[in-house]
């Protein structure tokens, strides 16, 4: 038998962007073993614009030299505390490859995301920039709906170090190395800054309607769940809106999304092979939307994650394949002798809209995951 990465799957599906619980986008401050990084890895040293100043957030925080940037919306673009949806009008939507007011998608990411000429990634909130994630999820057997609120974005996120096509791969550059030291509690973070660690933030009651029943959360140990299962708790293309009442840290905000179908996969298990590609394939929603599919395969050495490539592409593609350069990094980078080299994947099949709350951005997906195995023979 293979070295596979196996796991056994809650029927709760909790959104895949939570990264305020757990381990949120890297949780180990140190670096890789220089093997790590191959040379057309370290070649791109110093490629990372900066995303911070002493004065706040940097606007564009657009990764350099790769052909497909970051799916940015700029906490300029949205105002007024409402949503942005793939498939927005107006003031915020995306449109001829840019998103408005500060961030911009590279032209070459049209070839990448894109299934037919109307399609495209919708927008996102910058990873260095969420402060929110809720998700509502919904199949023949359960239901529920989960998320939480910072005051900081997490001060660990690893960097994009390759691109090719609709994957990437993430892992350190190098090692953090804030100078001076951090003071207790500020942690070695990105941009090789002392920073806070996220504290949860109260948005007052969630409502999320458009659902049956409709859903109503308040605040629990700093983050919002369901704690019943409600099967069949909305319909693919439902409009489902997400209400938060507001309180004394985060004024009040709305956000809407579509019901996603329930992903289904051709077959549960993928082979991964040193030095060739590896293609993931799913049944497509029946009739097609505009759902995203995304596929996670990370090296999460016992809660520190030292790397992961995720690729996004529409639902109807189908399939995507992840590079055999992108899985020769995974190999590399999970070679720790314990066994494996992919110890987490899933597939989620997702909407999402986002959100420019008084705090900043937050995101809101309906969501469909599964999780997979891959062997490693």
């Amino acid at each position: 038998m293979g070295k596979g990465a196996r796991v056994v799957i809650p029927t709760l599906v909790v959104a895949s962007a939570l990264v305020f619980a757990g381990c949120p986008d890297g949780c180990n401050s140190g670096g890789t073993d220089d093997a790590a990084v191959t040379a057309d890895v370290a070649s791109r040293d110093g490629a990372l614009a900066d995303r911070w100043t002493d004065g706040g957030p940097v606007v564009d925080h657009a990764v350099v030299d790769h052909p497909v940037v970051d799916h940015v919306v700029a906490e300029a673009a949205v105002t007024d505390s409402t949503s942005v949806t793939d498939s927005a009008a107006g003031d915020g939507a995306v449109a001829d490859g840019a998103v408005a007011d500060g961030g911009s998608v590279d032209s070459a990411s049209d070839a990448a995301a894109t299934v037919d000429a109307g399609w495209r990634l919708p927008p996102d909130c910058d990873r260095y920039q969420l402060r929110g994630a809720f998700s509502v999820n919904s199949s023949a057997s359960s239901g529920g709906a989960s998320g939480n609120f910072a005051d900081n974005p997490a001060p660990y996120a690893l960097d994009e170090l390759r691109r090719d096509g609709a994957c990437a791969f993430f892992g350190l550059a190098a090692p953090r190395n804030c100078m001076p030291a951090c003071e207790s509690p500020l942690q070695c973070g990105f941009e090789d800054t002392c920073r806070p660690w996220p504290v949860s933030l109260s948005v007052g009651t969630v409502t999320i309607s458009g659902t049956t029943p409709t859903l109503t959360m308040d605040p629990q140990w700093g983050s919002y769940y369901t704690t019943q299962s409600y099967p069949h708790l909305y319909q693919p293309g439902d409009l489902i809106t997400l209400t938060a009442s507001g309180s004394s840290d985060v004024d009040g905000f709305t956000a809407s999304t579509r019901g996603v179908a329930p992903l289904v996969l051709p077959i549960a298990s993928f082979s991964m092979y040193r030095n060739q590609p590896l293609t993931i394939s799913w049944t497509p929603s029946a009739p097609a939307d505009d759902s995203v599919m995304l596929v996670h395969l990370d090296i999460d050495h016992h809660a520190a994650l030292a790397a992961y490539a995720e690729c996004q592409v529409a639902d109807a593609a189908g399939s995507v394949t992840l590079s055999a350069a992108i899985v020769n990094d995974l190999f590399v980078a999970g070679a720790s002798g314990i066994g494996t080299y992919v110890e987490n994947a899933t597939m989620t099949r997702l909407t999402r809209s986002v959100v420019q709350t008084s705090r900043g951005c937050a995101r809101f997906s309906s969501e469909s995951q599964l999780w997979i195995n891959i062997d490693e023979p």
